[in-house]
Formats: structure tokens, C-alpha cells, sequence
């Protein structure tokens, strides 16, 4: 049975950023916050993340959430693919055809639609 994915108010926050490219700085003048504060909402350390608006979270940003959320580096997860991990950050912005890293995470359980909404 595939897993769904849904993202956490702290991982909401980190695909925010980086739809946005925004750094965690920028990030600490738009919230009013500290460096240390970001990544702790992020990490899920702390509750009181602002709301930010995702309307539909892409494949390759599940993809990414799925790498996040256990701990899987670049490097690792390169290796194992036999990619360049350079590859991995592209197919995570969705920036090259991200079906083969889709692909893997369906064939360890985890379900990857086109498009999802959270």
C-alpha cells in the first residue's frame, strides 16, 4: 500500500521558500524573526509557523518532502539512483523531467501524483 504525503505547517514554510527562492535572511525580514527561529519552524521544533499559502504541492515537491522527512542525503540518494546529485536538486525544482525520481519513491511505497492539493 503507497503512502500519501502530506507536508507539515514547518515543511510548508520550507517549500515556500524554496518556490520563492528565498533564503532563510530574507526569510527573517518577512516573518520579523530570527535565523534560529526559521529552522526551528521548519524542522518542526516549534508550533507557531506562520500560514503560507501552497494551494497545490507538485510531485517533485513531494519528492523532495519524502527525501526530507527521512534524513536522505544528495549524495545518498545520487549513489543509489547512479545520478549526479546535481540531478537530484534539479528534478526536485522540477527543473528536469523528475519521472524517474518519482519513480523510485513509488517503488519504496510512497504514492507521487502529477499535482496534489494541501
Amino acid at each position: 500500500m503507497q503512502r500519501h504525503i502530506s507536508p507539515t505547517p514547518g515543511e510548508r514554510l520550507l517549500i515556500w521558500r524554496r518556490r520563492n527562492g528565498t533564503s532563510i535572511p530574507e526569510a527573517c525580514t518577512i516573518f520579523e524573526t530570527s535565523k534560529t527561529i526559521i529552522k526551528k519552524w521548519e524542522q518542526g521544533e516549534r508550533h507557531d509557523v506562520p500560514y503560507v499559502e501552497l494551494y497545490m504541492l507538485q510531485a517533485w515537491e513531494r519528492c523532495f518532502l519524502v527525501r526530507y522527512r527521512n534524513r536522505i542525503s544528495l549524495v545518498t540518494m545520487a549513489i543509489t539512483m547512479g545520478v549526479h546529485r546535481d540531478t537530484i536538486t534539479h528534478w526536485e525544482h522540477g527543473r528536469k523531467d523528475w519521472t524517474k525520481l518519482a519513480n523510485y519513491f513509488q517503488s519504496i511505497g510512497w504514492k507521487i501524483d502529477n499535482k496534489y492539493y494541501v
